[in-house]
């Protein structure tokens, strides 16, 4: 063989790996791959964008496919397909008031070596969706609204008062406990008192009716004050029975005279 058939060979075949490391793969995105979730939106609405990607090579690939709204990128979702396979990969938009257009792009492919490859459609076809702004509020959603904002801004005030009105009532509790405790301490007769309990040896004692009967209503006094849920319900209750004390005036003082 002579040297310049030799030479032609090896050219040959030096060539060969180069050629198929610049294969272009049938891969990427089919046509009209790519679609919104909706073809019509309102402002503020969300919006998934899809498409998909697919291998009908030999070997399996990776990449990145990358989403575009108005040739700025939305989002980046990395993906690994097997010979053969496809996938659905989506992201997500918030719209905007205004027309735009939408696309996706095949970035970094490697093969399962790891090599870097070309695939025949690295790009998806571009959508567009034209966005209008948000419809008012109705009636009964503004009045939602405007109810919402309006218990948002008082709900601070009302618990902050609560909390004064729940704190004097617990101070005046504690301190009309203390009033009564000192006010029996003061009697000799009322050594030895229990709660809730009275002896015979006390009452056999008893000076006289009024000091007894004195006596007693400081007991149920105190009993009353020392338990917290008891001592409410009596306020509320003394509460209701002067309201309805003072309606009954008042309708009396409005009802004409014959």
């Amino acid at each position: 063989m002579s040297a310049k058939r030799i030479a032609i060979v090896c050219g040959v075949l030096l060539a060969i790996p180069f050629t198929t490391s610049a294969e272009i793969l049938s891969a990427g995105f089919p046509p009209h791959s790519l679609w919104l979730s909706k073809t019509n939106a309102s402002a503020g609405e969300n919006i998934r964008i899809y498409t998909v990607v697919y291998d009908s090579g030999t070997a399996a690939i990776s990449g990145t496919v990358s989403f575009f709204v108005d040739d700025a990128v939305l989002a980046q979702q990395q993906f690994k397909l097997a010979s053969g396979d496809s996938s659905i990969i989506s992201a997500d938009w918030t719209a905007k008031e205004g027309a735009h257009a939408f696309t996706a792009r095949i970035d970094g492919l490697k093969d399962d070596r790891g090599s870097p490859i070309s695939i025949s459609n690295a790009s998806a076809e571009s959508v567009s969706l034209a966005v209008s702004s948000p419809a008012p509020p109705s009636g009964m959603q503004a009045a939602i609204t405007s109810a919402q904002t309006t218990f948002a801004s008082t709900t601070p005030i009302a618990l902050q008062t609560a909390s004064k009105i729940a704190n004097t009532a617990e101070f005046v509790r504690k301190s009309a406990v203390a009033s009564l405790q000192g006010a029996l301490n003061k009697n000799p007769k009322s050594s030895g008192f229990v709660l809730g309990t009275s002896t015979a040896a006390e009452t056999a004692s008893s000076g006289s009716l009024f000091s007894n009967i004195w006596e007693a209503i400081l007991k149920a006094l105190l009993f009353i004050c020392q338990i917290q849920w008891l001592f409410y319900a009596a306020v509320l209750a003394i509460v209701y029975i002067l309201f309805k004390l003072l309606r009954t005036y008042l309708l009396e003082r409005r009802r004409p005279n014959f």
